[in-house]
């Protein structure tokens, strides 16, 4: 029996951020997680490490991490899911163009006693 099955395994843009979000359908001695990130679909680097919510499940299990650090460019990702035997197994990798959204504005333009700074860094948690 395989260790998960894996509903699905999606990535998105969102805000200055990648969401990573994955379901199984069922766990068998599983371990945990690890997202990899790689920008040639080639070389992949570990970048978050996300234990199993049971480990053995016939239930849904929702998962949810954010890339908080992304690259200004395609990026590509894969789940590796480690079992407690130390099986390991990936899903096929999906990629996200990501494009940094941040601006700063400043007004009135000529500024004389006021200058105002809008930035959307300020709306980033």
């Amino acid at each position: 029996m395989l260790p998960i099955e894996l509903t699905y395994f999606t990535v998105a843009c969102e805000s200055n951020k990648i969401k990573i979000d994955w379901q199984t359908a069922s766990e068998n001695n599983n371990h945990h997680f690890e997202i990899e990130r790689s920008e040639n679909a080639i070389d992949f680097t570990t970048i978050i490490s996300v234990p199993t919510q049971n480990g053995n499940s016939n239930q849904t299990q929702n998962y949810l991490v954010y890339d908080n650090e992304p690259k200004n460019t395609k990026l590509y990702y894969r789940l590796k899911q480690i079992d407690k035997s130390g099986e390991i197994e990936y899903t096929s990798i999906v990629s996200v163009e990501f494009k940094d959204n941040t601006y700063v504005s400043l007004y009135p333009n000529p500024a004389f006693n006021k200058l105002n700074i809008n930035s959307s860094e300020s709306y980033i948690n």
